[in-house]
């Protein structure tokens, strides 16, 4: 799905700094498998069209709107109608015996099992569950991803952060924000960095 960093059938998480490109690049890995065009060439990804959900609890229809159109905001980037950004609904009503996490998770799953995509890409983390930073927070949302991963048959992308840290050391796995557990139980990570 990414060349030789993300394949088929796996819950990958890639994370960076706020700012660096995560939701960008994101979105063009989205655009790339559901067009089938291998716009990054240099990867040698091999894409079939594939039915892509994009969960975007970063930004607003109007801030995705001017991102991807030009100055006037008009002129739309024309994405394939395999390509699918949702946005929760922060007025719906949550169901009194789930916390906020769990609604979110459980419309994740509604949505894939009525429209059954392919490729889910979350971003990001943060809003799957305030317990990141606790290992049995991090350890319950993990295995609740691999569930519905293999449950629905789903390659998943999960965008994440990373702390505030030192930039003059080499970007590593240590560096995700959040518990250990994290990416423990993911099937493959990858991370994005900035030139000092």
């Amino acid at each position: 799905l990414f060349g030789d960093i993300w394949f088929e059938g796996e819950l990958c998480i890639a994370f960076a700094d706020t700012n660096v490109g995560k939701s960008i690049l994101a979105v063009v890995m989205s655009h790339q498998i559901s067009s089938g065009q291998n716009i990054i060439s240099s990867l040698n990804t091999e894409v079939r069209p594939s039915k892509v959900f994009y969960f975007d609890f970063e930004m607003s229809d109007k801030q995705f709107q001017v991102r991807y159109s030009d100055e006037n905001g008009e002129n739309g980037f024309g994405f394939n109608d395999n390509f699918n950004r949702l946005e929760f609904d922060s007025d719906a009503e949550i169901p009194k015996k789930m916390t906020y996490e769990e609604a979110i998770i459980n419309s994740i799953e509604v949505t894939i099992q009525v429209d059954e995509p392919e490729i889910v890409i979350i971003d990001n983390i943060t809003f799957l569950s305030a317990d990141n930073e606790k290992g049995k927070g991090a350890l319950a949302l993990m295995k609740e991803l691999q569930r519905i991963k293999k449950k629905y048959d789903v390659s998943m992308l999960v965008l994440a952060h990373t702390p505030k840290r030192d930039f003059s050391r080499p970007l590593t796995k240590n560096d995700l924000a959040g518990s250990k557990m994290l990416m423990n139980f993911c099937d493959s990570c990858f991370a994005i960095g900035e030139s000092c």
